[in-house]
């Protein structure tokens, strides 16, 4: 079985390290010497989201209806730019784990959706199994 972790928070890896983690090269350095093979990266995605702080803004995804109105980004929107910063930087052996969802970065389906509501769109998806075999994907 791999070793995984979502992601881990910086004052963590500050204090394994025993220093402070002013850039992505010291996050690398912290995966490497934590024993991980991987550094995971999160590609720049815009998406209109709610807010996990303030539950009164609301979801843009709270049922089918609402998936099906929201305004997807379009795949040549997606930024890689720290995939491409963090490449030239890894140890032999190590490789980038794209990340989405609950992360720092407030650029997901988890923000859209509310951490509840991902698991019952997930529960959605497969009941009605009616968007993974549209035709249009």
């Amino acid at each position: 079985m791999p070793f995984y972790e979502l992601f881990v928070n910086p004052e963590t890896m500050e204090a394994i390290l025993g220093k402070e983690m002013p850039d992505r090269v010291s996050t690398v350095e912290f995966y490497y010497r934590a024993g991980y093979d991987y550094v995971p990266a999160w590609p720049e995605l815009e998406m209109v989201r709610g807010s996990l702080i303030d539950r009164s803004q609301g979801y843009p995804i709270r049922d089918w209806a609402t998936f099906e109105r929201y305004h997807w980004p379009d795949s040549s929107s997606i930024g890689f730019s720290e995939f491409e910063t963090l490449r030239p930087l890894l140890p032999d052996g190590m490789k980038i784990i794209a990340q989405t969802g609950a992360s720092s970065r407030p650029r997901s389906s988890w923000w859209a959706t509310k951490g509840s509501a991902i698991c019952w769109s997930t529960t959605l998806l497969f009941k009605t199994q009616t968007l993974i075999a549209a035709d249009d994907l």
